[in-house]
């Protein structure tokens, strides 16, 4: 299976342990991943502010170089560039006038049909969740995590995500991998994100409602698939703080993949208890 792959700013910065571990559990699942050649920065949360048509030439160029390039369907791990992407294909696809000024800016043809897909829902795929089953040798047994979806997934006509309230991709990836998803009230509840260094009052804040719902519900650590609200909940925990996996990281550990020690190490709060007794 041969797909395109767009890893964006924070997979190679920030995130990088989701990066190397969306790679490699790639590799693991037997999923060839191709990065798409010259890729740019999707210009999440800063680029539509300095102008609205940047907002949409710097992911529509990515999705561009990806219809170039001969794919048909492209992961993105990064909540945030999945919606930057999403956001493009949907205004460009009902704006003629735009698309027109946009693929003069780029010198480049936007293409309808290449589905973009983020790293939650391809991984939630029947044959995905299989191959997941079947190939679990370290499972996260006994251990309860609660998915963390995060606002990102708003708004619905655009994201497309199925019952957008109660998000189930990351719940079934985490029951495949032989851990428990347990409900709680706030798969999509807002993390402060952006405000992390402006507002460090208001992000503990939320923050700690986060972490008080995830007790209550009885979680061992939160899942999560995108980096702002990961680096958020590792950081911003003051009071009987949870760790904090992408869901590739726990995935990729259920599976044994070799390289899972080395990312648990890139935690401020360590996952790697988890694993253990």
């Amino acid at each position: 299976m041969k797909l395109g792959y767009y890893p964006g700013c924070s997979l190679e910065a920030t995130a990088v342990e989701f990066g190397e571990s969306t790679v490699a559990l790639a590799e693991a699942l037997g999923v060839d991943l191709v990065e798409i050649e010259d890729w740019n920065c999707c210009g999440a949360s800063s680029g539509h502010t300095t102008d609205p048509d940047l907002g949409v030439a710097l992911p529509a160029r990515v999705v561009a170089l990806a219809g170039e390039q001969g794919f048909e369907e492209v992961i993105v791990p990064c909540v945030g560039c999945f919606k930057m992407l999403k956001q493009a294909q949907y205004q460009l696809g009902r704006d003629p006038e735009k698309r027109k000024r946009i693929e003069g800016m780029l010198g480049k043809t936007f293409p309808e049909t290449i589905r973009i897909l983020h790293i939650p829902e391809f991984l939630a795929r029947t044959e995905i969740l299989e191959k997941i089953r079947a190939g679990v040798t370290s499972p996260p047994e006994g251990k309860r995590f609660v998915c963390y979806y995060g606002c990102v997934g708003f708004p619905t006509e655009i994201m497309e995500i199925p019952d957008h309230e109660n998000p189930w991709w990351m719940d079934r990836v985490v029951e495949a991998a032989g851990g428990t998803a347990v409900d709680w009230p706030g798969k999509v509840e807002c993390c402060g994100g952006s405000l992390s260094l402006t507002r460090a009052d208001i992000v503990e804040n939320l923050v700690g409602r986060l972490n008080r719902w995830a007790r209550e519900a009885g979680a061992d650590a939160f899942v999560t698939a995108c980096p702002l609200c990961g680096a958020n909940l590792d950081m911003r925990q003051t009071e009987d703080p949870l760790p904090v996996l992408y869901v590739t990281e726990l995935v990729g550990k259920a599976l044994g993949v070799d390289q899972a020690p080395k990312w648990m190490k890139r935690h401020l709060l360590s996952p790697a208890g988890i694993w253990k007794g």
